[in-house]
């Protein structure tokens, strides 16, 4: 079954991270993954007009430290080192919350209701019943690899309604 809401293409997202990233940022779309049980990162909550949840967008913790470390400006190496331990670095975290913001705006089609972001959950964390059925039973999902040259890669998972 389609998604009532349309998926931004690779290249959509590439150009948006292209005008916040100092460093060249590559988007592919791959497989979609299963997130392990109980993962690191983020997961974006957007919502139509009516607070209706549309959507969740959920970043792991490379993608979230790769893509915030390079727009805040924070060492590469530093960065790497905080991936490694599959933690989210503060300063990148807080970055991370302005590209989700933004990135609202390429879910809006010419013929669905506008969607804007609704919250941003730090995971592990409590999620609510709507964002974890959602989760589970998605009518479509696309995953993208994004690659912050000089950081590294991670992966972005979108679960449509």
């Amino acid at each position: 079954m389609p998604s009532l809401y349309p998926a931004p293409s690779e290249q959509t997202i590439e150009a948006f991270l292209g005008g916040l990233v100092s460093n060249p940022t590559h988007v592919v779309r791959v497989p979609s993954p299963e997130p392990v049980r109980e993962p690191t990162g983020v997961i974006a909550e957007y919502v139509n007009d009516v607070d209706s949840l549309a959507l969740v967008a959920f970043a792991d913790h490379d993608v979230v430290n790769f893509v915030g470390g390079a727009i805040a400006a924070v060492e590469a190496g530093a960065i790497q080192e905080i991936s490694q331990r599959t933690t989210l670095d503060e300063a990148a975290l807080e970055s991370f919350r302005g590209v989700v913001d933004g990135l609202g705006s390429s879910f809006n089609g010419e013929y669905t209701p506008a969607l804007r972001l609704s919250e941003v959950h730090q995971l592990p964390g409590e999620l609510s019943e709507d964002i974890k059925q959602l989760w589970r039973r998605p009518r479509a999902k696309r995953a993208y690899r994004v690659t912050v040259d000089d950081y590294g890669s991670g992966m972005v998972i979108l679960y449509l309604n």
